[in-house]
């Protein structure tokens, strides 16, 4: 992946946040972010990019410092582990609607946030809040609305 390809897949935002520091991202909304951004790289890649060379090309060409251990690798690699797991979840839960037919952000948000629900054992109200910001900031207008209502079902179902 070029440099080219990086601007126009990841937001100057969380590029030059990290930039200035060097480090990781340090809040979890950035993590999250981060997190976000990484699955979005690789899907746009038609997963021809593996997790570990795109972060190898971040560091090259961005000299940002994603740290082994962060939540948003942790994220970004079970979402991607279980993602058809995931996505078995949610398709109950689209009333008159296709899984299919869904942007790729909202499905990838989707599965983001339900292995926070269900593999790291993250509240669903802060799973459910935190990426509903993500999705306001990432997704297309009203998408905030479709991951509320089915994180919501699912939280519900399985947490209450």
């Amino acid at each position: 992946m070029n440099n080219s390809s990086f601007n126009e897949v990841l937001s100057e935002k969380v590029v030059n946040k990290s930039v200035e520091s060097r480090r990781s991202p340090k809040t979890q909304r950035d993590q999250r972010s981060l997190a976000f951004q990484l699955y979005y790289c690789i899907d746009r890649s038609s997963y021809e990019i593996s997790l570990e060379e795109l972060i190898v090309e971040l560091q090259r060409e961005y000299n940002i410092e994603i740290e082994a251990n962060s939540f948003a690798l942790s994220v970004v690699t079970g979402a991607l582990e279980h993602g058809d797991e995931l996505e078995k979840m949610v398709e109950p839960k689209l009333k008159n609607w296709e899984l299919n037919r869904l942007s790729c952000a909202v499905r990838m948000i989707l599965k983001m946030a339900l292995f926070e629900m269900f593999y790291l054992k993250i509240p669903g109200t802060i799973v459910i809040n935190e990426y509903l910001e993500i999705t306001k900031g990432y997704a297309e207008k009203g998408a905030h609305r479709i991951i509320n209502g089915i994180l919501d079902q699912i939280s519900k179902e399985f947490f209450n």
